[in-house]
């Protein structure tokens, strides 16, 4: 478990003994946030033949990969 993973754990536990409904939000939005940051690392390093594979231009996966991971 990598250092992001704990911290967003130790957070959403804390949060849990004040009001547990928060505690699980906010870990299912440090976690959504973090998967969202890995998906674009991962596109931003695609070649041409695997965007073409996936349908996508270069363009329109650099706008993607260049979001901020809490921009939709």
């Amino acid at each position: 478990m990598d250092s992001q993973s704990r911290i967003a754990r130790s957070l959403g536990s804390a949060l849990d003994l004040v009001t547990p409904r928060l505690g699980r939000s906010l870990r299912a939005t440090l976690t959504c946030w973090r998967e969202r940051s890995r998906q674009r690392r991962a596109l931003a390093k695609l070649d041409a033949h695997s965007l073409r594979d996936i349908g996508i231009t270069h363009s329109q996966a650099k706008r993607e990969a260049d979001k901020p991971f809490w921009k939709r």
